[in-house]
């Protein structure tokens, strides 16, 4: 996976991001067209020996907009003898151009000056930064060189200090996930560092739109509840609108060398509109573009994602809490679809449209050659590179909240059929054998119909008893998914519904090392003994599924819903595929939105056949 993004900037889609050469100064915006001035008047060209008349007089500019860059106001026009003043277009800002200017009244000629022009709109990313010569092309697992100016090399770069040691995290990056009626509190800070020799002039900091994301996603009949409903193919919008930064500095501000700027990044998830639950089709995902603009002249951006929920709250609000709006027992329940979370997280993968259209698609088969996607058949694995560890990351979960251990287990270990539950006893012979599924003990009659408890699946954990106890023998833990306890963190639903999940103190591994065995890779999900939670804690257990869910299909009940989990090469935000690495998303109840559990596999190769 790259760490140094380089912005291909921008003949293709926005998300190779670094740094970028600038054009000189800051584009103009379209400002005050030519006025027409006095026209010649009256006065001005009198023969009754007037002096030539003052032309229009100099036109007011539309005010300060947030919008293009200083646009030339009115042409020079002539009254008479007189010159028409130049109304100047609206000043340089992100947003909104100024209002066109007023015109200047001429005193000699007859008309009027002319107005100044409307400052433009925002300035895109196109406007303020332009391709260096030699730009460098981000690669699949590294970084490419820095375009600055014709290819400068540049000593500045953003990093994202909040997941800094987080090899779930591109270093020039911020993810985010939060429900759509309150803005998440959770800020990431994005950390401009000068490597440099030499003080750099930071001159803006703005927030612009991301050209790889479409402009605008137009919402069509609000639904009854409160959502709104999107065209199927919705996936991921750009809207600056959705972040808020604050800077540690005023800017512009001059940084010296080995000195840093954070900029404080927040999802403003109020701004997003993500659509109601009876349309099925998850929540929003949004990006933007963090650029820092100095006077070298130069360009360094950092992307901005984030993917909103629609507030599902089960309960009226809580007025005894702070703020006093927030839900005593808000669910975060309705969840993104796998392509709008992988979409946030920057892995380019066709996932086949049901999962990047719909979110419960209850479609749990093997896909055919004919359905568009680019799943793979690999249920086992065997490490890559023998001199390093296999890496095992939780990128995303939404799921019922509960502590979820997750990691590998060597394949032939566990068989899928019963453990030790055998036929029915013979007459006066002695006690039947451990029988198969449905084979007849000794000397008595046939055994029960298929059982549901096996050596991968055992039964619903007794309240006397804990996971840790019951857990295969077999299964081998990385790491644990953290959920608190009820009530903690009701915008998370406990820490269960959103990307990047927490992971659980002394059981937090990112890597293991199988040796030379072929793997699988396992996942508790307390489906059969907890099943889904209420707000209120009441479970629903769901007995026809198992607690545990594997890589093979074999290991996995009931029959029908076995294919728990769809494997798919890894590609990078630019669609780069990264060697060696796979992305596997879950399904652990039957609805088939498979971003239940969502894990990056690294340092892998497929495991021998027959792996299901």
């Amino acid at each position: 996976m790259r760490r140094l993004l380089v912005l291909a900037c921008l003949g293709g889609p926005l998300v190779l991001l670094g740094a970028c050469g600038s054009n000189s100064g800051t584009t103009n915006g379209t400002g005050g067209k030519a006025g027409t001035g006095g026209a010649s008047g009256s006065g001005g060209t009198s023969a009754t020996g007037g002096k030539a008349g003052t032309g229009g007089g100099v036109g007011t500019g539309g005010g300060v907009g947030t919008g293009g860059g200083v646009g030339t106001g009115g042409g020079v026009g002539t009254g008479g003898a007189g010159t028409g003043g130049a109304g100047t277009g609206g000043a340089a800002g992100p947003g909104t151009g100024g209002a066109a200017g007023a015109a200047g009244a001429g005193t000699g000629g007859v008309a009027q000056g002319g107005a100044g022009g409307a400052g433009t709109t925002g300035p895109t990313l196109a406007q303020l930064c332009s391709v260096g010569a030699s730009a460098g092309a981000g690669g699949g697992g590294g970084a490419g060189g820095a375009g600055v100016g014709g290819g400068t090399a540049t000593s500045l770069a953003f990093t994202n200090v909040t997941y800094q040691s987080d090899p779930r995290v591109i270093p020039s990056e911020a993810l985010f996930s939060f429900i759509n009626t309150y803005d998440d509190p959770h800020t990431q800070i994005m950390r401009l560092h000068n490597g440099g020799t030499t003080d750099v002039h930071i001159t803006s900091l703005q927030l612009v739109g991301n050209t790889a994301a479409p402009g605008t996603n137009p919402p069509a009949t609000p639904g009854a509840a409160g959502g709104t409903l999107f065209p199927l193919n919705y996936n991921e919008v750009s809207l600056p609108a959705a972040f808020k930064i604050m800077p540690n500095k005023t800017i512009p501000a001059t940084l010296a060398a080995g000195a840093d700027l954070d900029v404080t990044v927040q999802f403003l998830s109020t701004q997003t509109n993500p659509p109601d639950r009876m349309y099925n089709i998850g929540g929003q995902a949004v990006s933007a573009v963090l650029v820092a603009k100095t006077d070298a002249p130069g360009c360094i951006p950092a992307g901005l994602y984030a993917v909103s929920l629609w507030n599902n709250s089960e309960t009226a609000l809580d007025s005894t809490t702070t703020p006093p709006t927030l839900p005593s027992a808000n669910w975060a329940r309705y969840e993104p679809t796998f392509g709008q979370v992988v979409a946030t997280l920057g892995y380019k993968v066709n996932l086949g449209s049901d999962f990047i259209q719909e979110l419960n698609t209850n479609n749990m088969a093997i896909l055919g050659p004919a359905y568009s996607t680019e799943e793979v058949q690999v249920h086992t694995f065997v490490k890559a590179d023998s001199g390093a560890p296999v890496q095992l990351l939780a990128v995303g979960r939404f799921a019922p909240p509960t502590d979820l251990p997750y990691g590998w287990y060597p394949v032939g270990a566990l068989t899928g059929m019963p453990a030790g539950a055998g036929g029915a006893g013979g007459a006066a012979s002695g006690a039947g054998g451990a029988g198969g599924a449905g084979g007849s003990g000794a000397g008595g009659a046939a055994g029960a119909a298929p059982p549901t408890v096996t050596d991968a699946q055992p039964a619903a954990i007794p309240s006397t008893s804990t996971q840790a106890a019951t857990q295969p023998a077999a299964l081998k833990v990385v790491a644990t998914m953290l959920s608190s306890p009820l009530g903690v963190d009701w915008n998370t639903s406990n820490y269960s519904e959103q990307i990047l999940p927490p992971l659980k103190t002394g059981s937090d591994g990112t890597t293991f090392d199988p040796g030379t065995m072929t793997f699988g890779i396992w996942t508790f999900s307390n489906q059969r003994t907890t099943g889904g939670l209420s707000s209120a804690g009441v479970p629903a257990p769901n007995v026809g599924n198992g607690d545990y869910d594997y890589t093979q299909d074999s290991l996995n009940i009931d029959a029908v819903h076995s294919h728990r989990v769809r494997v798919y090469p890894l590609k990078d935000r630019a669609g780069v595929v990264v060697p060696h690495a796979y992305l596997i998303g879950w399904e652990e109840a039957s609805n088939g939105d498979y971003q239940d559990f969502v894990f990056l596999l690294k340092n892998v190769s497929p495991g021998p056949a027959p792996s299901l």
